[in-house]
């Protein structure tokens, strides 16, 4: 519907402005079209449209699900070496790239990067960010980083919410580490933290012989 639009824009004699190639590359992240996103960054660098910081993000966040560690990293280097500064969504998909490598160096690497970038902007990790350092581990079991995370969470006087002690217990889940799993759950109960139902019944689970 979006490329409809934009070839009638210009049958009609209208130039594509950035926001419409925005809306092009937009278009082709939500139908999971990757190389359509691409074709249309291209596009809009071709006609010298100014380039905009939704374009990169849109694009980056295209290419995220296949998880190609060196391709988002090349495009998060483009980005930030146009004047843009990737948002968290951007570092979420490039840590989770190297967290499904299972590639501790380079996860390390982006972590610093981004705590070195916020710094350098004179800004401290807010909750977003220590949700996606929390979380990336935690969907791939890695429960001592997402621990690791939490506990530098809490130091920042920065209270992890619900999701966060969640989100470590998930790990401890999918890591079927049932002994790391009770402790956590145990941490929550003290420190009166919600706890779901279905937090308990998996770790209950897990201690089932």
């Amino acid at each position: 519907m979006a490329e409809g639009w934009s070839q009638q824009l210009r049958e009609d004699g209208f130039t594509p402005d950035a926001a419409l190639y925005v809306l092009l590359i937009e278009a082709s992240r939500k139908a999971k079209e990757p190389e359509k996103a691409i074709a249309h960054f291209n596009q809009m660098v071709s006609a010298d449209v100014k380039l905009t910081s939704a374009a990169f993000v849109h694009v980056i966040l295209a290419l995220a699900p296949a998880r190609d560690v060196e391709v988002l990293s090349q495009w998060m280097e483009r980005m930030i070496d146009s004047g843009f500064e990737p948002n968290w969504q951007c570092y979420e998909a490039v840590l989770e790239a190297a967290q499904s490598r299972r590639d501790a160096e380079l996860q390390d690497f982006w972590e610093d990067f981004w705590l070195k970038r916020l710094a350098g902007l004179k800004k401290k990790p807010d909750r977003d960010v220590y949700n996606v350092l929390i979380g990336v581990p935690a969907k791939y079991g890695n429960v001592k980083r997402a621990e690791l995370w939490l506990t530098k969470m809490r130091k920042a006087h920065k209270g992890p919410g619900t999701n966060n002690w969640n989100s470590v217990l998930k790990a401890c889940e999918v890591a079927k580490d049932a002994d790391n799993a009770q402790k956590i759950l145990n941490r929550m109960i003290n420190i009166k933290k919600a706890v779901p139902f279905h937090s308990v019944a998996a770790v209950a689970a897990q201690q089932r012989p």
